[in-house]
């Protein structure tokens, strides 16, 4: 299944080609990217990815995705997550950026 979003709210595609359509415009309008900031020498970057990434449990459709690299392109995969929501997303991108600059700063 594909889904696209609408004010924010998931919404199941009719074909994959309406999915396609609707991702590369959102990808160019940016309209599919919750957030993305810098902690230090490490990118945060939460986004709608637009097909269920959870590995087929049923009943955990999760369409939102946290990936943390650092400057060099290394991924952070203890720090990446994957969300049902737009505002689930956000709140678990802020949680990452809380995580890294606890870390950053020597709190943890």
């Amino acid at each position: 299944m594909y889904y696209k979003l609408v004010d924010k709210k998931v919404t199941r595609c009719a074909t994959a080609r309406e999915w396609h359509e609707w991702f590369e415009a959102a990808t160019q309008s940016g309209e599919r990217f919750v957030a993305q900031d810098e902690v230090g020498a490490i990118e945060v970057s939460t986004f709608f990815v637009g097909a269920d990434t959870n590995s087929g449990q049923a009943g955990q459709l999760k369409l939102f995705e946290t990936v943390v690299f650092d400057k060099g392109g290394k991924e952070v995969a203890a720090l990446n997550a994957q969300y049902k929501t737009w505002n689930g997303a956000a709140e678990g991108h802020r949680a990452v950026l809380r995580k890294l600059r606890n870390q950053t700063s020597g709190i943890e």
